[in-house]
């Protein structure tokens, strides 16, 4: 639905509001097609630039889910040896649209793949064997799996996680099943909290030597978005939990997959609760900035601000109703949920 003109000019304001209080929300992308490319590129530096083997030739990647291939033009542009195979959604599911690829000058380099059905639906088994065996036919053993899936509805900021559970568990899957050993798998998450996204994340405990979580500089603060990164894959058959794609995803969308010893996870998951912790006070604080941009402003303050995007003739912004919408209170010393 188009937002009529006074709400455009409005959120327009919320958007200058949020780019204020994000030193690096314009950072310069004019190389790449978007800001995922500069989200990996940071990833990629925090890990000293071993997201592949830097001289090995023919080394592989897979993008799931990272249409229109940010992370894709980032990998091809900084691993000039590599090859990369892909497979994101052409038109609708049951979660949305999908964006399509505009990938440049590297055909040679890169294949993507729609599966069986045509759709690149990764939630559909025989799309991502289909790519399976794509790879199989060239040879390909994969280093590298990114994983980027989003949708629109995942902008509920109150049910993030929980709406992108399956998202998840199906990138997950797929990747599992595709990876060799002593690959990395990077994936985009939006919470820790619920027994299914807990449930893929032990998986990833078991099948891999390292386990980290990154929020790119330039992923807003006021988002939810996190990013696991897992490398040293050890293998299918290491994997205590990983009995063949489609099994593993019902046993983790069922919750069958939490039957552990008491206390086996306790130290995963005292690290998933202090980054949920973290990633919150982080959200909270720039939240907390934006609405401050936006109430100086709709009082007429001056902000100091050399910013040509400045919409000086935008109209009052209604701060409480932003203040509302994040249910947040700053009547005390206090932030409150």
């Amino acid at each position: 639905r188009r937002l009529g003109p006074a709400s455009e000019r409005s959120n327009m304001s919320y958007t200058h509001a949020r780019r204020r209080c994000n030193p690096y929300e314009s950072l310069d992308t004019m190389m790449f097609l978007n800001r995922s490319a500069i989200k990996l590129a940071n990833m990629d530096a925090l890990l000293n630039f071993s997201l592949l083997p830097p001289t090995k030739r023919n080394c592989t990647f897979v993008d799931l889910c990272g249409a229109p291939g940010g992370f894709s033009e980032y990998l091809l542009w900084r691993y000039p040896c590599c090859r990369g195979y892909s497979m994101s959604l052409r038109g609708r599911n049951e979660q949305g649209k999908g964006l399509s690829w505009k990938l440049r000058n590297n055909s040679h380099r890169y294949k993507i793949c729609y599966g069986v059905y045509g759709t690149g639906d990764i939630n559909k088994y025989e799309n991502v064997q289909a790519l399976h065996e794509m790879m199989e036919s060239d040879d390909a053993n994969v280093e590298l799996v990114v994983a980027d899936g989003g949708f629109d509805a995942q902008r509920n900021a109150e049910h993030q996680e929980e709406l992108t559970q399956k998202l998840v568990v199906c990138q997950a899957a797929a990747a599992l099943s595709i990876l060799s050993t002593g690959g990395t798998l990077v994936i985009k998450l939006f919470g820790f909290q619920t027994t299914v996204i807990r449930n893929v994340l032990q998986s990833f405990h078991e099948s891999f030597a390292n386990f980290i979580v990154l929020k790119p500089i330039s992923s807003r603060p006021a988002s939810a978005e996190r990013y696991v990164v897992c490398t040293g894959f050890k293998g299918r058959s290491r994997s205590a939990h990983w009995d063949g794609r489609a099994k593993w995803c019902n046993q983790v969308l069922l919750g069958q997959q939490n039957q552990t010893t008491p206390g086996k996870y306790a130290k995963l998951y005292n690290y998933l609760d202090e980054c949920d912790r973290d990633l919150l006070n982080l959200n909270l604080s720039a939240c907390f900035s934006i609405l401050s941009v936006l109430e100086r402003s709709a009082a007429g303050i001056e902000l100091d601000d050399d910013d040509d995007d400045h919409e000086t003739d935008a109209p009052p912004v209604h701060v409480a109703a932003y203040r509302l919408a994040w249910r947040l209170d700053y009547s005390n010393n206090d932030y409150t949920l």
